[in-house]
């Protein structure tokens, strides 16, 4: 697409969790980015032990499948706790359960609010 895809990834000390914010389409090379840097992320979180990832989904585009392959992968990682999506659309709904499937995780899952991923969260 003609915008650029905004991605703002970062550590919350407090919740001991990567937060994730993408504005706009997905495509392999956004997903690659993503990837990338929330692997940085991780490794600079202090307990280091498990850890929660949570995606703000309001403002993001559609993520191809390229994309959607290279997220998948990022549920794959051996120290993630849950991968919470926070947002209010139908159709990211079913795309989230759909990916949750198809890994066959009980990690990744999509919530109306913030305080209903950070529980999930911190399980």
């Amino acid at each position: 697409s003609m915008i650029a895809t905004l991605i703002k990834i970062w550590i919350d000390e407090e919740n001991q969790i990567i937060r994730q914010i993408v504005k706009g389409d997905v495509d392999e090379q956004d997903a690659r980015k993503i990837t990338e840097e929330t692997g940085k992320q991780i490794e600079g979180l202090k307990n280091a032990g498990t850890v929660g990832i949570l995606l703000y989904a309001d403002t993001l585009g559609k993520p191809n499948a390229a994309a959607r392959k290279i997220l998948l992968a990022n549920l794959k990682r051996k120290n993630l706790r849950g991968f919470a999506v926070v947002g209010k659309r139908a159709m990211q709904r079913a795309m989230v359960n759909l990916m949750a499937l198809a890994a066959r995780t009980k990690k990744l899952k999509m919530f109306a609010t913030e305080r209903e991923a950070l529980d999930f969260l911190r399980r």
